[in-house]
């Protein structure tokens, strides 16, 4: 009986299989594209100078990290009241790319634009 089975199978042709991944048609889900999970954590914005102001005079008077944190209605983290009790009062400037035009050649721009408008 064996022997019928593998008769059979000789005679009928291989199927094609199908490739693991077809690298033409990205892949989507049935309603949509595969969605992507969300950010682990959020950015906390920055404190003002006045911010940090009010953080330090807290920390001299003599509350805890968690006090202030609890006191302001900003409430910033435990990492910024730490920060802003330990460094410096002003910030140091921003570092990055310096911009590309100066400021006479911003206003002589506005001024040419201005001027071809009328």
């Amino acid at each position: 009986m064996t022997s019928n089975l593998m008769d059979l199978a000789a005679l009928q042709p291989p199927q094609p299989q199908p490739p693991l991944l077809d690298h033409e048609t990205p892949p989507v889900a049935s309603n949509g594209p595969i969605p992507h999970p969300p950010p682990k954590y959020t950015k906390q914005p920055e404190l003002t100078r006045d911010q940090r102001r009010d953080i330090t005079l807290l920390h001299s008077i003599g509350y805890s990290y968690s006090q202030i944190q609890n006191t302001l209605p900003y409430r910033p983290t435990i990492r910024q009241i730490r920060y802003a009790c330990n460094a410096r009062a002003t910030p140091q400037k921003k570092t990055g790319r310096p911009p590309i035009l100066t400021q006479a050649q911003v206003e002589e721009l506005v001024e040419f634009v201005c001027a071809s408008t009328e």
